[in-house]
């Protein structure tokens, strides 16, 4: 029969690591104490030592995700106004030159007098 997939938390993972690490179990006895495969007690930590089960680390992270959305928002406001810019500047040209703008059209020809 097939076991259930368990997640444990990074407070357990650290926790399992720091045992390892301190010398106060063996990698075997820890796996046996927690039900864990040893294999699974190297991965956490070959994560701890990347850093991974470092709750500032998650922290960052998140706060690194914040300033990356807020910039994105902010490169796309400011593309939006040079967009803007550009088209006005277009505009601002067309009537220097005395060509009709698209927005007024210019007068409309006349057709013969209104009856």
């Amino acid at each position: 029969m097939a076991r259930s997939r368990r997640y444990h938390s990074v407070t357990f993972k650290r926790q399992v690591v720091l045992e390892v690490l301190g010398e106060e179990s063996s990698r075997a006895a820890l796996a046996r104490r927690y039900e864990l495969s040893p294999n699974l007690i190297r991965t956490w930590e070959k994560a701890y030592h990347a850093g991974h089960l470092d709750d500032t680390a998650r922290q960052d992270a998140k706060a690194l995700e914040a300033r990356i959305r807020e910039l994105e928002r902010m490169v796309g406001k400011l593309t939006m106004e040079n967009e803007f810019l550009k088209k006005v500047e277009e505009l601002s040209r067309r009537k220097e030159n005395g060509k009709p703008l698209i927005i007024s059209g210019g007068p409309l020809p006349s057709r013969g007098r209104a009856k």
